[in-house]
């Protein structure tokens, strides 16, 4: 379940939180919590990645694509580290 915060400046709504049944998380602070208020820590770009996933359930993405969109397009280096991270936040939920 997604928070939704309108702004009058902006008609375009802000995500405050993200929920699930296990977890929330919030963009804005950019931590995590399990469903017992635990922290769960992840790496800069592990939690960006979860936030993507989160926010588009359902959608694939390509190693490319996850490169393009959480490293930017002038990333230099190994596509693999796309399934560390992914492998890592696995490991951590």
């Amino acid at each position: 379940m997604l928070e939704w915060l309108s702004s009058n400046v902006n008609t375009t709504p802000a995500i405050i939180k993200i929920h699930t049944a296990d977890l929330t998380i919030d963009p804005y602070t950019r931590i995590v919590m399990d469903k017992q208020g635990n922290q769960i820590y992840l790496t800069a770009k592990e939690f960006d990645l979860l936030v993507l996933f989160m926010e588009n359930p359902g959608k694939v993405y390509s190693r490319e694509s996850l490169l393009n969109t959480v490293w930017g397009y002038d990333y230099i280096g190994d596509e693999k580290i796309v399934n560390t991270h992914i492998k890592n936040i696995r490991k951590k939920l």
